[in-house]
């Protein structure tokens, strides 16, 4: 197979200027290890970073739609919640880092137990046991001012997964660490979403010995539960920031963290952007065009505008609980177009220089899975595209996000970002 190392595939958010603020509040910080998923199956597929040169051309048809197990590919946050006797005098849980929705919920005992037939209440399979709130001595329902009684919550994703419960106030413990400490911090008073009707296409009963993902731990910032989200909780200790940087998907990544407020390590090159208010929900920022090897694609910036009815909220969302990335349909086409031309060809790399604004360069290990079937003689290998066609939306899934540091500010309403090695500087 002939080398594509020097193949360089770009999506550049050409994004809206900004002026960045002179204050910024003095604050502590606080780093949570975040768990990469291929730290937990014990054959993960291989990027396409670890391609070994060859002579063999590869064929666009090569390229498939995405097949990777979603399963495999959330960045998890191992939290403490509950206050009971014993030690540690908390129930530990895996929650998806998720940045595009602001509830945080796992699932509680009550899921598992209808009081009468007509109850909906499910439970998915996971393999750590489901939260007991009614042992915990630091839990108690959130209730409405109005009538003092109990306070439902519905969170619906895109993938149809979802979760019903109620509002609850509880104790949160974090394990955190970094090179340079380790402790526990404990948060009292957090609202969460205690769930009793819960379902994840993962968490079937294929995977209900392995399934760690309890639930999801929600950092964003728009949506009807924002006033609920974690970082409104840790603000006197993040002055409202916080950042990760995710490391490639190798069969052996290195450690990352969730980081807040001084414990923040901003990469040298850094650029900013505002987030767009709208209805939606997650961060969103202004997305005026993409590129592919240098070059920016003849694309109407038109297409990535809001739609009067909202029905289109335009711009791009930052969300780390999606694995994949979604273009808007018009913009994806002329994208895989592009795509499939140069693996028919494999032109060499051009470089490129951009016009004012921010960009984002993604590189081919944050674009392509490359998957290899042992089983077939000889072993049969498939590129996967790890973005899709969207209607709607464009949203950067975690995949290719990769080698970058993302510092989201919610005081002023920014985003920083700029290319680091994430297993050196995370």
């Amino acid at each position: 197979m002939a080398s594509i190392s020097s193949m360089m595939c770009m999506i550049f958010l050409s994004l809206l200027s900004c002026q960045i603020l002179a204050s910024q509040s003095s604050s502590n910080g606080l780093s949570l290890e975040l768990i990469h998923p291929y730290t937990l199956i014990k054959s993960p597929p291989s990027s396409i970073h670890n391609l070994s040169n060859g002579s063999d051309a590869l064929q666009p048809d090569a390229i498939t739609p995405p097949i990777v197990p979603k399963y495999n590919a959330f960045m998890l946050v191992k939290v403490g919640i509950g206050t009971f006797t014993g030690n540690p005098s908390y129930m530990s849980y895996l929650l998806v880092l998720d940045t595009g929705s602001s509830l945080t919920w796992v699932q509680c005992e009550g899921c598992a137990h209808k009081s009468k037939r007509s109850d909906r209440r499910h439970c998915y399979p996971q393999k750590n046991k489901l939260f007991s709130n009614s042992t915990s001595k630091s839990y108690r329902d959130l209730l409405d001012d109005k009538y003092k009684k109990q306070v439902p919550y519905t969170i619906t994703y895109a993938d149809g997964d979802n979760s019903t419960g109620v509002l609850a106030i509880e104790t949160f413990t974090f394990p955190t660490g970094s090179s340079s400490s380790s402790r526990v911090e404990s948060v009292k008073d957090v609202t969460f979403g205690c769930g009793l009707n819960n379902w994840d296409r993962n968490g079937d009963d294929r995977f209900k010995r392995i399934y760690v993902v309890a639930g999801a731990f929600g950092l964003g910032i728009y949506d009807g539960y924002g006033k609920y989200s974690i970082w409104k909780k840790l603000e006197p200790i993040s002055g409202g920031r916080f950042s990760y940087c995710f490391v490639g998907y190798v069969e052996k990544p290195t450690p990352m963290y969730l980081r807040f407020g001084s414990e923040i390590k901003p990469p040298a090159n850094l650029r900013t952007t505002k987030f767009l208010k709208s209805n939606y929900h997650g961060y969103r920022v202004a997305l005026e065009g993409l590129g592919f090897e240098g070059k920016r694609l003849d694309i109407d910036p038109k297409v990535f505008a809001p739609a009067p009815s909202d029905e289109k909220p335009g711009g791009c969302v930052i969300d780390s609980g999606s694995t994949m990335s979604y273009i808007i349909k018009d913009a994806y086409e002329k994208l895989e177009e592009k795509v499939r031309s140069h693996f028919s060809s494999l032109k060499e790399f051009i470089s490129y220089v951009d016009n004012d604004g921010a960009q984002l360069d993604v590189h081919p290990e944050g674009v392509f899975l490359r998957e290899v079937d042992n089983q077939k003689k000889p072993p049969e290998e498939t590129f996967c595209l790890m973005i899709q066609s969207d209607d709607k939306s464009t949203i950067l899934g975690n995949f290719q996000q990769v080698n970058v540091k993302f510092i989201y500010d919610t005081k002023k309403q920014e985003l920083q970002f700029g290319p680091e090695d994430c297993a050196q500087n995370g």
